[in-house]
């Protein structure tokens, strides 16, 4: 599930993730969701614990390894806080999910610096059908034209958490479509709760940008007015 939402968040052109950094928390959602699904862990009392950590789950089996070692090496600690986990820089998540698809074929890793200083990775799409694919399903599953399957009702959920339904569906349908997967959320225990913890680390993140921003502009115009 991390794997396909970096391939839905992936600009196949320029070779860089759209939705940065709400669709690096929707992936760590991902991880979460996959864990529980796979029985490796399990969610109770809000908290994510270790369950059966030798059972094999959809992860790749790096990322499985490094996550399954992550939540094992902590006392049991709330959703949200592993959703931050996973999503944080020093996790590499968006590193592992694209080392696993250049594994597949899917896409070709390339590394450059930006400004000739800072040092950047893009992920160059080798095959744009798998991912029309992929889009494909999800603007059916929106569209409700037929049930969608246990796993892609878990990635909708998490699509809708990265705040990524109106770029997936046609303008008349986006609010149906929002109003849906809210539903799917509600009806769904794991990935509800896993979704909502997605969703409040996503406006965690906004809050701070926000202030990032306005600490900016005070530190800008502060010599001005005195």
């Amino acid at each position: 599930m991390p794997e396909q939402l970096m391939l839905v968040a992936l600009d196949p052109d320029r070779g860089r993730l759209s939705g940065t950094p709400a669709i690096y928390v929707a992936m760590a959602g991902g991880v979460v969701l996959i864990l529980v699904a796979g029985g490796a862990a399990v969610v109770r009392d809000g908290e994510l614990r270790l369950h059966s950590p030798m059972n094999a789950t959809a992860l790749p089996d790096t990322l499985h390894e490094h996550a399954v070692a992550a939540v094992g090496a902590l006392p049991p600690r709330d959703v949200k806080d592993w959703v931050r986990h996973f999503a944080a820089l020093k996790f590499r998540l968006g590193q592992q999910a694209a080392a696993a698809l250049a594994q597949r074929g899917m896409l070709r890793i390339e590394r450059a610096r930006r400004f000739g200083l800072v040092p950047v990775q893009r992920q160059r799409l080798l095959n744009r059908q798998a991912r029309e694919e992929l889009l494909a399903t999800i603007r059916l599953a929106l569209a409700g034209v037929a049930p969608p399957s246990p796993r892609m009702r878990e990635l909708l959920v998490l699509v809708g958490a990265a705040g990524a339904v109106d770029p997936l569906a046609d303008p008349p349908h986006r609010r149906a479509a929002r109003q849906w997967i809210d539903q799917l959320t509600a009806g769904v225990p794991a990935a509800g709760t896993i979704g909502r913890a997605v969703a409040d680390v996503q406006a965690e993140v906004r809050a701070a940008k926000r202030r990032r921003a306005a600490a900016a502009s005070s530190s800008s115009y502060g010599g001005w007015g005195g």
